[in-house]
């Protein structure tokens, strides 16, 4: 959880969402070019999976798991840079809840909290 407090609450929920977003991207062009070394059946497992239910986000945490494995055993700044990415190939919701904190110069600042929501 983290909480700010600041006026832009909207623009910086979106923002929070589009680094999300862009991570996840990243893990995923990393996972595919390292397609050979880690073997085709746990990257297409990996990219394709069903997260759609609790289940689905379980079984994509084993094959994070799975995948978190065979990066120890590669050489490589891709192999390390997706270890710090990995956890972004598991789906993610990013929950802001904002409330009135008082006025500023410049209108009114709003105190949100953010929390990352990971379901285990």
């Amino acid at each position: 959880m983290v909480q700010f407090l600041f006026e832009d609450n909207a623009e910086f929920g979106f923002g929070y969402r589009l680094a999300f977003d862009k991570h996840a991207e990243q893990a995923q062009e990393l996972l595919t070019g390292l397609g050979s070394a880690l073997g085709s059946s746990l990257v297409d497992a990996l990219l394709a999976a069903d997260q759609s239910t609790e289940a689905g986000i379980a079984g994509q945490r084993e094959r994070v798991a799975a995948l978190l494995e065979k990066l120890k055993g590669l050489d490589g700044l891709e192999a390390r840079r997706l270890e710090r990415l990995a956890e972004y190939l598991v789906r993610k919701s990013v929950w802001i809840v904002g409330g009135t904190a008082g006025p500023t110069t410049s209108g009114t600042a709003a105190s949100i909290t953010c929390w990352r929501w990971d379901a285990t």
